[in-house]
């Protein structure tokens, strides 16, 4: 088996691993679902992009969410409950 070596900065590293074990598994085991996955499609597992401006208020938000869900674009059930919850407050 392959043994790959990486930089990362810690505090980022040490909030995946408590992700990931909150999810009951280690490091090693998302990244190898990250790569099985990503070989599997023969593209990344989520859509990749710059960050956007954001929006100036909560009517432009709900706008652009409602666009993307006509289009079919940029849509996840949870993003839309998460994102529009922390918008709207």
């Amino acid at each position: 088996m392959a043994q790959i070596s990486f930089r990362m900065d810690d505090d980022l590293k040490a909030s995946a691993e408590e992700t990931f074990r909150s999810m009951g598994m280690t490091m090693s085991t998302a990244i190898n679902i990250f790569v099985t996955q990503t070989v599997r499609e023969r593209q990344f597992p989520f859509q990749i992009k710059a960050d956007s401006p954001q929006p100036k208020d909560k009517r432009t938000v709900l706008i652009q969410r409602a666009k993307d869900m006509d289009g079919g674009r940029n849509v996840v059930e949870h993003d839309l409950i998460l994102n529009e919850e922390s918008a709207l407050v």
